[in-house]
């Protein structure tokens, strides 16, 4: 979230790996359970997309859980003038469902 949320680095796209379940909740479609302030987070600055899910039998030691492979393309497509503001209205809006 650091490079996906910072203005200091413009990054083209962002491609990295996480926990199964997190990459859901970045990808997620509106009006879904796993829609939240981090898909929001995501959205106002690109398309995310889950690539590749990654089964747990291809780690050792294999942990309880299957990982993802997430792109970002960052389009920047809102002006983000007000960022920590518009960051603050988001977390506030989900933290009452």
């Amino acid at each position: 979230m650091r490079f996906v949320e910072s203005q200091v680095y413009k990054v083209e796209s962002l491609t990295f790996m996480v926990q199964k379940e997190v990459a859901k909740r970045l990808c997620a479609k509106e009006n879904t359970s796993d829609y939240g302030a981090i898909t929001l987070a995501v959205k106002l600055r690109g398309n995310a997309s889950i690539k590749r899910i990654v089964d747990k039998k291809v780690f050792y030691p294999v942990p309880k859980v299957d990982s993802a492979v997430v792109h970002i393309d960052m389009t920047y497509p809102y002006d983000l003038s007000h960022n920590k503001t518009i960051l603050r209205l988001i977390k506030s809006g989900f933290s009452m469902r």
